[in-house]
């Protein structure tokens, strides 16, 4: 069984992967030229970013070349729907953090989705504030 040595949130190990390792989905996150972000779902993310930077990545990276991986997040799963649940989550994290223009990845792949999801939660959110508040 092949060895594998790398770096999981800081810390170094060297030990052999199980067949359900291998295929664990990771949400990554790429700083982007024009101070953009890009987040994606990867079972290999170098192998994964070095696609966006030649090109052959999403549409968000084509418009905005990556400069670096800055983020490595294991989803802990084996389902690809279920990563990109997580994926959509950062997606809409960074969005509300830089700005939906600023962010690109997940689902919110047509112009504006993004920013509309972001309204939609943040006047939900302020929704659920008022009625706690007001109905105490």
């Amino acid at each position: 069984m092949k060895k594998y040595v790398g770096k999981n949130f800081g810390k170094s190990y060297n030990k052999p992967l199980s067949p359900v390792a291998k295929s664990m989905w990771f949400v990554y996150v790429l700083k982007c030229e024009n101070d953009c972000f890009y987040i994606g779902i990867a079972l290999n993310v170098k192998e994964r970013y070095e696609e966006h930077v030649n090109g052959r990545g999403s549409d968000f990276t084509k418009d905005n070349k990556p400069i670096k991986i800055i983020k490595r997040i294991k989803t802990n799963t084996s389902e690809k729907g279920l990563a990109e649940v997580f994926e959509n989550y950062h997606v809409i994290e960074y969005g509300k953090k830089y700005g939906a223009e600023k962010v690109g990845g997940g689902s919110f792949r047509k112009k504006g989705i993004l920013k509309k999801k972001i309204q939609d939660i943040v006047k939900k959110s302020v929704t659920q504030r008022l009625n706690t508040t007001l109905y105490k």
